[in-house]
């Protein structure tokens, strides 16, 4: 069977699957591209003998893909890489795009004051809004620490240092709509 062939003849349908799936951070192309990635798998994992037919393989194969690509973009570990940029460093704990930089000389002083008192308000929630399991979380992440190394510090296991980190997100998720309202 000739796969580069196949990926051509179903790749319609394998894009048709993409409607209604966005991935955090990401654009069309990546969603197009884990739709690509399931089609590819799934001509791969065809078993004719099996008794399905390829078209509902492959297409429960790529509808596998996509949600998984999109829930893993929304998980904790994955926000460093969905909201960095071209050209962007980390200085001082903080990103720092040079794009921005550049509009930040030219900007009104006290927009960038406004900014930073919304970053400081989140922030605020962050330390004052969480429960012990969710600040203690949230310290370790940001000292660079694995999920395995909090709980085993907090005795605890690993699965509810991610609850915990998944709690934290939601949080700061509602307070930036409440900000931006």
């Amino acid at each position: 069977m000739d796969v580069d062939r196949e990926l051509e003849a179903w790749r319609p349908f394998a894009l048709a699957l993409t409607r209604g799936y966005f991935i955090a951070g990401g654009d069309r192309d990546d969603v197009e591209q884990e739709a690509m990635l399931g089609l590819l798998a799934a001509i791969r994992g065809y078993d004719p003998d099996r008794g399905a037919s390829f078209q509902n393989f492959a297409a429960l194969v790529i509808r596998r893909r996509l949600q998984t690509a999109v829930r893993l973009a929304l998980t904790l570990r994955h926000a460093p890489l969905n909201q960095s940029r071209r050209g962007a460093y980390v200085v001082e704990d903080e990103l720092v795009d040079l794009v921005e930089l550049e509009h930040d000389r030219r900007a009104d002083v006290a927009e960038l004051v406004e900014q930073r008192l919304e970053l400081r308000e989140l922030v605020d929630m962050a330390e004052h809004g969480l429960t012990a399991l969710e600040s203690q979380a949230l310290a370790g992440v940001r000292a660079g620490r694995t999920y395995a190394d909090i709980a085993a510090e907090l005795d605890v296991d690993v699965k509810a240092i991610d609850n915990a980190l998944v709690r934290v997100n939601l949080k700061a998720r509602r307070r930036l709509l409440e900000l931006a309202a």
